[in-house]
């Protein structure tokens, strides 16, 4: 019998709480993560494969209907891919160590695998070769080391480093299964599985950009001679013949007539590029015969891939003027991150990271090599829209079971969880973060809430049958508006910035109008939240550095606006302790049993341990008058009566 391993050593917890009864359960989702490279893989059906956050999304892209499976609870998921076959899927993890590859089957979502090993930390892309007896995968921070694995055995073939910064792509080419290309930030790879005298290498060269400016290459594809196309961030497309690049493909090309000495010196032109910003998608269609690309303008277009393995440039860096075959313009204010082809549907999904998955028509290669170069004509059909980037505000109506939602691309959009569905949205006249939102519950209608967003400005809104309407707007910081908080009677607003100033206003009893009373500057710049203590007529403000100041509230007979709009701070230190201490007793009654010595080394553990202070994250008011303060740390949501003041005090 083996001998059992000694445990690792675990500290006890700081308190020991019950088991929580958590009566809840998930319901559904709405968003997506629309800004991950390769992140939509089709499955069959209408059915495609998304991952967002720690959860694995299957998204039905003609009811809108999104189902789910969670990932690791204490991590995340780091891609996603779909098997050749079709009938398994796989998803990467992201965990603080050993994260696993598990393989499921699809429909049924039983997993039936694990690939154990190739990342420290979890991967960032994988892909499958051509006939599926082959996955590759590349891990994250710290390692980046790509993994060739077979797929029936579930063992590793080969590894090796890739790049010291973020791989966005793995690709086997589908000519040769023993070539592959990785790209990323600031790089592109090409490798080949190469026997040496020591056996099975896996070996890569960097490419060269030469006289191009260095790019990240989130999209490329292998031609059937070797050669490799890749997209840029400058809108070329760039062919890549062993570690340099070979030609660069635009538009057009601008040429201006010299004379003399100047027209025997290698040339430099101007041009228009084959995208209008970053080119994130290369793919070959019709047995290698046309090149797909698609970007950051919004636009798939169609090349014929003979003529760009065989072109020949001119001029420094060498240019050369492909045909364009077709394009579609999927919408004018798309910005492509992925794509996928529902074989089933004959239909392409665009992930478009403004947040909208987008059903496009599927043309055959013979039909566009048949064809004079034209436009779709049949439009783009958006499948779900959704905020882009993160939801980084959101306030329940209510009235009804709707959810405003506000993030990072600027936009409010108004929510049905139920169906779900997007009702409408409203774009805020100056685009920026939307870091707060809160809907007036001394409303009789329901509808009106304050939006708040980070370039300072405040806007009082109301919900309409088909669109939000702007009943005023102020704009009381210049910038870093992180949080504001509402008096119980909904009668007092306070906003606060990261640049140190803290604004008050009144609100109107009928809630058609903010009035500014004033603000000032605080004691302390590194503020993070604040709420309202309607017992002293003051805001708590919880900063970075761990403290919680109380400020007094202005009234507006006290200020004289004719002056100023700035008034004296008046503030207090409030007394919290973060963390309670645990007793001496304590901590040897829990370690009776074990061996000699233990306690020793769990006091100098102890001794060793970060105690703070740390950054106060959350004030919350609770019924009974105090308040519950939470801290950027582990079991540090405390409840406090912040009775405790002390006068013009900050330390």
């Amino acid at each position: 019998m083996a001998v059992p391993t000694e445990a690792a050593k675990e500290k006890p917890p700081l308190h020991a709480y019950p088991e929580a009864k958590v009566g809840t359960q998930f319901f559904s989702h709405h968003g997506i993560y629309s800004e991950r490279y390769n992140g939509v893989c089709a499955l069959t059906g209408s059915i495609v494969l998304m991952a967002s956050g720690r959860y694995v999304m299957f998204v039905d892209v003609v009811s809108g209907k999104i189902m789910s499976t969670p990932g690791p609870e204490n991590g995340g998921v780091g891609a996603v891919a779909v098997h050749p076959s079709r009938r398994f899927y796989v998803v990467c993890e992201k965990l603080p160590e050993n994260p696993l590859i598990r393989v499921y089957t699809w429909p049924s979502r039983r997993e039936v695998g694990q690939f154990v090993g190739g990342a420290t930390r979890g991967f960032s892309a994988c892909c499958f070769s051509a006939d599926g007896t082959m996955m590759a995968t590349v891990g994250m921070y710290p390692d980046y080391s790509l993994a060739v694995w077979n797929w029936k055995t579930r063992g590793m073939i080969l590894r090796n480093k890739c790049y010291g910064s973020d791989v966005y792509t793995v690709l086997f080419s589908s000519f040769d299964s023993g070539v592959l290309v990785t790209g990323g930030a600031g790089h592109i790879k090409f490798w080949s599985m190469a026997k040496t005298f020591t056996g099975q290498k896996l070996q890569g060269v960097l490419g060269k950009f030469g006289r191009l400016e260095i790019s990240n290459v989130p999209g490329f594809a292998v031609l059937s001679d070797g050669k490799v196309l890749s997209g840029s961030e400058s809108g070329l497309i760039l062919l890549w013949e062993g570690d340099l690049v070979r030609c660069c493909f635009v538009r057009e090309i601008k040429k201006t007539a010299v004379d003399g000495a100047a027209a025997l010196a290698v040339q430099t032109y101007d041009y228009w590029p084959c995208h209008e910003g970053t080119i994130n998608v290369v793919e070959l269609l019709g047995d290698g015969r046309i090149v797909l690309t698609a970007g950051e303008d919004g636009y798939m277009r169609y090349w014929l891939a003979s003529e760009l393995e065989t072109a020949e440039g001119e001029g420094a860096p060498p240019l050369y003027e492909p045909k364009c075959l077709f394009e579609v313009l999927v919408d004018p204010h798309a910005h492509i991150r992925a794509l996928t082809l529902c074989r089933d549907m004959d239909e392409w999904v665009v992930l478009d990271s403004t947040g909208v998955l987008w059903r496009v028509p599927f043309i055959p290669p013979n039909v566009i090599l048949g064809s004079s170069p034209g436009r779709m004509k049949e439009p783009a059909q958006a499948a779900l829209r959704f905020n882009g980037g993160g939801i980084t505000s959101a306030a329940i109506s209510p009235i009804d079971h709707t959810v405003v939602t506000g993030g990072e691309d600027g936009t409010i959009r108004l929510v049905d969880y139920v169906t779900p569905c997007e009702v409408y949205k409203l774009m805020m006249p100056a685009s920026t973060t939307v870091v707060a939102l809160h809907f007036f519950r001394t409303d009789k209608t329901g509808m009106k809430f304050i939006v708040c967003c980070e370039n300072g400005t405040v806007g009082l809104l109301q919900r309409g049958n088909k669109a939000f309407a702007l009943l005023g707007q102020w704009r009381p910081h210049t910038e870093g508006l992180t949080a504001m908080a509402v008096d119980r009677e909904e009668r007092r607003l306070c906003t606060i910035s990261t640049n140190g100033t803290a604004f008050f206003f009144d609100i109107k009893r009928d809630i058609s109008l903010l009035e500014p009373i004033g603000f000032c500057r605080l004691p302390l710049k590194d503020v993070r939240c604040v709420a309202w203590d309607d017992a002293t007529s003051c805001s708590l403000v919880g900063c970075e550095c761990g403290k919680v100041l109380a400020i007094r509230a202005p009234k507006m007979e006290e200020m004289d606006h004719t002056v100023s709009f700035e008034f004296n701070c008046i503030y207090a230190l409030v007394g919290i302790r973060q963390k309670k201490k645990v007793e001496k007793q304590q901590v040897k009654a829990a370690t009776a049993g074990r061996v000699e010595g233990l306690q020793e080394e769990e006091e100098e553990e102890e001794e060793e341990e970060e105690l703070g202070p740390w950054p106060v994250r959350l004030i919350c008011p609770l019924p009974s008058g105090s308040f519950a303060v939470g801290s950027g740390a582990a079991e540090l949501l405390y409840q406090y009566n912040l009775k405790r003041r002390y006068d013009n005090l900050t330390e």
